[in-house]
């Protein structure tokens, strides 16, 4: 082949994926957020909202680090700094954020091919191992998941990785190999899924780069390639330390001695889903009474004859083993988790390498080797977009998907509880408590549920029931904070003051910066007469959440009733500043304003209060005196209806 007709297929493959990838997830920039994470990581997330601002920035990379976020699960100042992005240039349109995903994913899929080319001098195995993981309905869920950000990300920081190794290996130069760490490093900070590249690298050395040489095997080359990659092994341990340790503790021990049955199980599950990808949906639990003894040790038994077999094959079939060891190294920061298609996400490529260059080593001694070859290929590869195309319309947004997968799957209390979530917040109370209930008879003990249930029946005034639920999802989950934030809010509602108290210092206590739980706690005092007390709560809240609306408006109303008038005005303008449609701010600084004698600015503030909340009667009572006191002339203030709770 001339290096005309090598340069055009190069172009041509690299055009494939820039036109078919964006057929098959376009459709995602038309999509919603879930109320399954996109929501806690991204709409309602109070600082990536902001955009990139100083204090956003500085908490991407402190949170799950310094200390633990409740709105970050374990350190991962890329992606939220990502997410911060987005928001900076589309806002809170969740198309835009899509399409971000979708953008990284097709740069990846370009990235892979490039760097299998290089490696391989081979365009088109090197393009079917590219399209099959950019087009493989299993990539789906974390390109049309806005929650999958950090996903996507770190696996493209990890492909970039890997194209900037193969120009190091082409060129070695101290620089290269230096300036790998970066997008290595950026990779990690997205998420630790990446552990492994080190070795992943390792097995690239082997083949195709062929730096290291088994019959005979070469320890000098052996030891070299270990030690030139020295520093990512360290890079590695870093974060490995930091998942482990730091403040989220994702690495648990507990956690893994009690999965330790699933792995592999869990091997053999994803490579069916790899070659059967139907019923796709996200978490699927796995019951641990179906993990029988001969289910655990027959699947364990299989992975180990696998890779015995495909270690015969390594001079022979060097790519077996490379795929192989890939799928099986990328895939064991997932591997105990509970079942995700994303979890596959960057070990697909081991299975998409074992594919390519299969498909090709089956056929390559045919008359017709070429041509077959082409055929299965975009056989396969047609049959992959088909199914991605479909799967990807199952996203469009919470009601379409988790009633897709409650179609796909048996007994799905987490879909059951999303739609009875969602429903509820679209005021479906109805369709909500029909859902919640139906999570909480297929499983009792999830906890979330019981929550979600408490929200509903406190919306509809049944503290009692709400109060029933509340304590029951805190039963079954002590250490979440939110549970606790609840349960002390209906007690405030049904003015058990000291209850609400006492729920309110267990969330403080579960989560010592629970800035919502310190206003809580200071509402507790407020109705308690406790003034000075709430007063430092709403404050402790103020520093954890300066843009905190509600302890802004608490605070000045406490202030306001310790007669503190100047300091308390400042709160309740930080208060509109942050939420112009506080109605209830409105009504207090107006009426303080009337007090200090200053009528325009009272009537203005009273006039905004009734023209978001006609109903509001103090308001109106207040603005009626005022405009009174302002046309009788009188210099003094009157003495004005305050504060009327």
């Amino acid at each position: 082949m001339n290096k005309t007709i090598r340069a055009r297929t190069h172009y041509f493959a690299v055009l494939f994926l820039i036109i078919f990838i964006p057929i098959i997830y376009g459709r995602v920039i038309r999509h919603d957020f879930l109320n399954f994470d996109d929501d806690v990581f991204v709409a309602k997330n109070q600082h990536v909202v902001k955009g990139l601002t100083r204090e956003s920035i500085r908490w991407a990379f402190s949170a799950d680090l310094f200390y633990d976020a409740l709105d970050a699960d374990y350190w991962q100042p890329m992606t939220f700094l990502s997410r911060m992005l987005d928001v900076q240039l589309y806002g809170l349109h969740p198309g835009g954020h899509h399409f971000t995903n979708l953008l990284i994913h097709l740069l990846s899929s370009v990235f892979l091919f490039l760097a299998f080319r290089k490696m391989t001098g081979m365009v088109w195995r090197s393009l079917a191992a590219a399209a099959i993981f950019a087009l493989h309905p299993l990539q789906v869920e974390p390109v049309a998941w806005v929650a999958a950000r950090k996903d996507v990300l770190s696996v493209f920081f990890g492909i970039v990785t890997i194209w900037m190794y193969a120009g190091f290996v082409e060129k070695p130069s101290r620089v290269g190999n230096w300036f790998m760490t970066i997008p290595f490093a950026l990779g990690l900070m997205s998420k630790p899924v990446l552990v492994t590249l080190p070795a992943i690298l390792l097995l690239l050395d082997f083949w195709p780069l062929k730096r290291i040489q088994v019959h005979p095997f070469n320890k000098t080359s052996f030891k070299t390639a270990i030690f030139e990659k020295w520093h990512l092994f360290l890079i590695s341990l870093a974060s490995f330390l930091i998942a482990k340790f730091g403040q989220s503790g994702i690495l648990s021990i507990s956690t893994w001695s009690f999965q330790w049955k699933i792995v592999p199980v869990n091997y053999l599950y994803y490579i069916w889903k790899t070659a059967a990808p139907f019923h796709l949906t996200v978490y699927t639990e796995i019951p641990i009474e179906t993990l029988t003894t001969f289910k655990i040790f027959g699947s364990l038994s299989l992975l180990i004859a696998v890779s015995f077999f495909v270690v015969r094959q390594a001079k022979k079939c060097p790519y077996l083993v490379v795929g192989w060891f890939w799928f099986l190294a990328a895939f064991i920061p997932g591997v105990g988790l509970i079942r995700a298609d994303r979890h596959i996400y960057f070990s697909i490529i081991g299975l998409s390498v074992i594919f390519a260059w299969g498909i090709y080593d089956i056929f390559r001694h045919s008359v017709f080797g070429k041509f077959l070859f082409g055929i299965t290929t975009a056989t396969i590869l047609a049959a992959c977009m088909v199914l991605s195309y479909i799967q990807v319309g199952y996203w469009k947004n919470t009601v379409v998907y988790f009633e897709h997968a409650l179609r796909v799957t048996k007994d799905n209390y987490q879909a059951y509880n999303n739609l009875g979530a969602f429903f509820a917040d679209h005021g479906e109370e109805n369709k909500a408590v029909e859902y919640l209930t139906k999570a909480l008879s297929i499983n009792p003990l999830f906890s979330d549920a019981h929550n979600n249930l408490g929200v509903v029946m406190s919306r509809r005034g049944a503290l009692q029931v709400a109060e029933f639920h509340y304590k029951k999802a805190a039963q079954i989950d002590r250490s979440n904070p939110n549970i606790q934030l609840n349960l002390g809010n209906v007690f405030l509602d049904d003015k058990k003051l000291d209850e609400a108290a006492s729920a309110y210092s267990s969330a403080i206590r579960a989560y010592p910066r629970f800035a919502g739980a310190y206003d809580g706690l200071g509402n507790a005092f407020l109705r308690q007469g406790k003034l000075e007390q709430a007063a430092a709560q709403f404050s402790k809240a103020l520093e954890i959440n300066p843009e905190f609306a509600d302890a802004h408006h608490d605070l000045g109303f406490t202030l306001a009733r310790l007669g503190n008038f100047e300091e308390a005005i400042p709160h309740f303008e930080k208060t509109l500043q942050i939420d112009p449609a506080y109605s209830d701010t409105h009504t207090k600084l107006g009426i303080i304003f009337a007090l200090k004698g200053k009528y325009p600015e009272a009537i203005r503030h009273l006039q905004e209060a009734l023209r978001v909340n006609p109903s509001d009667k103090i308001a109106a009572h207040n603005l009626e005196l005022a405009l009174k006191e302002q046309g009788s002339g009188r210099q003094n203030p009157p003495k004005l209806e305050f504060f009327i709770q």
